[in-house]
């Protein structure tokens, strides 16, 4: 399974479950299981979690004070659990609100980060901070469509709570030694007018040149990995202040919230847009590179 959920897609699933809420409400609040299967379960999958995998979820969890209804796994310990309930129950009920404090008290609850109540449309999502509960409510019919699929995402996505797979390494230890002898132009210098055949990222190895754009990813993923990025210096600017090139989530900040045209997933919560043209995308990297790096010249790269 994907591991990074696609925004799109995540938008097109919560657009359908708003019409089964809209359309088929009567049936699916008779029972609770017809609530999990038919609302939670697909917002779930679209998230990037499969019910059906025991790795990543698993039904029914017992903890030390009871059950939850979801647990999502991590290493075999739950880094977040959800209680369900049926379509149109009172969430704000006393008794609804105690489970929360149980599940955060739960001895085996000490790597749980989340922690939801939801009926399948109204979505209580109670955070961890330090020892406290941070509530943040979201609702799938009445909350405007693609905020809410953004939220959905931002808190419940598989990469938001255990972090993204590492991208397959485009690097060779079998060609290390014939770069030795080449010259190698730093990334933010006067470089030559052909065409580049491979890159060096700091002290790593060489790697085959593939395009401005997979270089372009690979700078910023470089400069998050290595601590020079990290989520306080989010959104990051790279055109003079007027372009977002890296966010939390993949949208541009402001009223309109508008879509990185072509996201990829770079480290925990960090979505890059690569969207323009390999000839801005050259630029942009070199930008990053002196804004955050404190040797920018550490990029290098090699032409034939």
């Amino acid at each position: 399974m994907q591991l990074a959920p696609d925004p799109n897609a995540v938008e097109k699933t919560v657009a359908v479950l708003r019409r089964r809420i809209r359309d088929d409400s009567k049936y699916i609040a008779r029972y609770e299981t017809r609530t999990r299967v038919v609302l939670i379960d697909p917002l779930l999958r679209s998230l990037g979690w499969d019910p059906e995998d025991s790795k990543e979820v698993q039904l029914e969890f017992r903890g030390k004070t009871g059950r939850f209804d979801y647990a999502l796994m991590m290493d075999g310990k739950p880094v977040a659990v959800i209680e369900a309930k049926k379509l149109t129950e009172d969430l704000s009920a006393p008794d609804v609100q105690a489970q929360v404090m149980t599940y955060a008290r739960d001895p085996k609850s000490s790597d749980i980060r989340l922690i939801a109540i939801t009926d399948g449309d109204d979505w209580i999502i109670y955070r961890m901070s330090g020892s406290r509960l941070k509530a943040e409510t979201v609702s799938v019919s009445s909350d405007d469509l693609s905020d809410a699929a953004y939220r959905f995402a931002d808190y419940l996505s598989r990469p938001k709570l255990i972090g993204p797979i590492a991208k397959k390494s485009r690097r060779s230890t079998k060609s290390t030694t014939r770069w030795r002898r080449r010259k190698w132009y730093p990334l933010t210098g006067e470089l030559p007018d052909s065409v580049p055949t491979a890159v060096r990222l700091g002290r790593d190895a060489p790697f085959e040149w593939v395009s401005w754009r997979e270089t372009y990813a690979d700078v910023a993923a470089y400069l998050v990995t290595t601590g020079y990025i990290c989520e306080p210096d989010l959104p990051v600017y790279v055109a003079d202040g007027k372009y977002c090139a890296i966010n939390d989530i993949p949208i541009h900040p402001g009223r309109d919230r508008k879509r990185f045209g072509k996201a990829e997933l770079i480290g925990e919560n960090m979505w890059l847009e690569t969207y323009p043209s390999e000839k801005t995308l050259r630029g942009y990297a070199g930008r990053l590179l002196k804004q955050f790096h404190r040797d920018p010249e550490s990029v290098q790269i090699c032409f034939d």
